[in-house]
């Protein structure tokens, strides 16, 4: 067996580790839910932008939906509102000397959420961190452990019963062993987004799981959903520590923005989201109006996040081709105008201040070399489409983008849809040549994002069907490195080389703005968007 070292600080950066929390589930409306157990339960009120996908976070992909969910489960670690890693479900870890054996503590005395498909709540074991992560090979985000864990392809491909990387030594202690090194895997496990569910329960509900059924440890858990609302409710047998004193919050879809922000501004919502498209009206720079400010309160967050104008490199294969697109794009334009200041322009998939990496080398903003580029291709694409989502800021950068390909002779179409339906196209078998989207990466280190440049992790990150066996071998080589200033310099060089290709064009890093009730007072969102409603506080 491989020696054991217990690291508290990691890649060199003086970190130490953490996370967050999970689901409990009924169906309809749970008699013991604090409104009509006291009468006078304190409750928020939270605007929601899009349909509710799944309270299931296996097969989560929507952003939105990741703030309810995210209340309900956790993980084995998380982050800090700095970016650091601190313990969450696992209380302690240990690796190997060649970090290819991760062994974890099971923290004690952690339940479930009560469940209406069971008898009644139970203690988290390691088992259910082994059922949970089984769970996620055949979802969404089987890429977060793909061609890693020992046995999870075979897993994934139906060549085996159990994921043999996965093992249960006793009730305290999980441990996963890798392929290959990797010292940062914590950070690939920092996201609630690998949220540790309760078996029974899962099985149980079979096809109501995640829609009015769930089972986690978090500090809140499911009372209700419907079409367009979810009421959660305080737990009251959570593990961990809580400031705030919150009974219920409840999430309510509003897709129209002006309506939305109308509510906001009357009181209707506790906590909403400004769109782009609205920032103006509230902020002058990152500060809140004076007009607002005697009503309201602001925070803004900056998280983890990118949007960028997705390219299938399948469909649009000749790099001259994308280079000439990607230089015809006017970053700076779309996050002055569209943004009004409130975003960066971006020049690679994680941003400056992700373990401050800083900037990658990208292809700049350059007509002359991109008409250049086009008329080295020899091709001018006809009848090309931008599929994008409807209304907000999106169907702006459409238009933004659409004018600049124009200019240099290309002619685009655009084509609006829903989110969701959005990314059922973009991971479907009908691609759209040219799509914008956003990621709010579940990972916490910018070397763990080089995966969209990685043929081997198509079409989950590498959505764009990028390939190059020489930064696929550059990845590969990096992936030993320990020392944060060592992976951070790598990781900038191996980035510069892709986006030379110009597999992607990435447009720009967004700050989140929010407008609360000035009774509301503790919230923070960390760099995974993860909402810490736990710690909030009504006045």
């Amino acid at each position: 067996m491989p020696k054991m070292v217990h690291r508290r600080v990691l890649l060199g950066s003086g970190l130490s580790f953490a996370v967050l929390g999970a689901l409990g589930g009924c169906k309809g409306r749970d008699p013991d839910a604090p409104a009509a157990k006291q009468g006078k339960a304190i409750s928020i009120a939270v605007a929601i932008e899009n349909d509710i996908q799944t309270l299931d976070p296996t097969n989560l992909s929507d952003p939105h939906t990741s703030r309810i969910v995210w209340q309900l489960y956790e993980g084995l670690v998380g982050l800090n509102e700095d970016g650091s890693l601190r313990p969450v479900l696992a209380e302690s870890w240990t690796h190997s000397d060649d970090f290819k054996r991760w062994s974890f503590k099971i923290r004690d005395g952690v339940n479930f959420h009560r469940s209406g498909t069971t008898s009644g709540s139970r203690t988290l074991t390691a088992a259910d961190v082994v059922f949970s992560y089984q769970r996620f090979a055949k979802g969404f985000g089987s890429f977060v452990f793909s061609g890693l864990v020992a046995g999870f392809d075979d897993f994934v491909n139906a060549k085996s019963t159990a994921v043999s990387g996965f093992t249960a030594a006793d009730p305290r202690s999980f441990v996963i062993d890798l392929l290959r090194p990797d010292p940062s895997f914590l950070y690939r496990i920092s996201s609630p987004y690998l949220g540790v569910m309760q078996r029974e329960v899962v099985e149980a509900a079979g096809d109501a799981f995640g829609v009015s059924v769930a089972a986690g440890t978090g500090p809140f858990r499911l009372i209700s959903r419907t079409s367009n609302e979810v009421v959660l409710a305080r737990n009251d047998a959570y593990w961990g520590s809580r400031a705030g004193n919150i009974d219920q919050v409840v999430f309510r879809v509003e897709k129209s923005a002006q309506l939305r922000m109308s509510q906001a501004e009357a009181g209707t919502y506790d906590i909403a989201q400004v769109p782009s498209t609205h920032a103006s009206r509230y902020f002058e720079g990152a500060t809140l109006r004076p007009e607002f400010a005697a009503k309201m309160e602001a925070y803004l967050a900056k998280t983890y996040n990118v949007h960028y104008l997705g390219i299938d490199n399948r469909q649009l294969g000749d790099v001259h081709l994308r280079k000439a697109i990607a230089q015809s794009v006017d970053k700076s334009a779309i996050a002055r105008s569209v943004l009004r200041g409130m975003a960066d322009p971006a020049s690679g998939p994680f941003p400056p201040y992700m373990l401050a990496i800083g900037n990658a080398e990208a292809l700049p903003f350059d007509l002359q070399a991109s008409k250049r580029e086009l008329a080295m291709s020899g091709k001018r694409p006809k009848n090309l489409s931008l599929l994008a989502t409807a209304g907000g800021s999106d169907e702006l950068v459409a238009q933004l983008v659409q004018s600049n390909l124009r200019a240099i002779g290309i002619d685009v179409s655009i084509e609006l849809t829903d989110f969701n339906s959005l990314i059922s196209r973009v991971f479907g078998a009908k691609r759209p040549p040219l799509f914008l989207l956003h990621s709010e990466w579940i990972f916490g280190a910018p070397e763990l994002l080089l995966d969209v440049f990685d043929s081997r992790k198509y079409p989950n990150p590498n959505m764009f069907a990028y390939s190059s066996p020489s930064v696929d071998a550059e990845i590969s080589s990096a992936q030993a490195l320990y020392e944060r200033a060592a992976i951070n310099s790598r990781t900038l060089k191996i980035t510069a080389r892709a986006n030379a290709d110009a597999p992607a064009v990435w447009l720009y890093h967004e700050f989140t703005p929010y407008l609360l009730t000035r009774r509301v007072k503790g919230f923070s969102v960390n760099q995974h968007q993860h909402w810490k409603l736990a710690n909030v506080t009504v006045t």
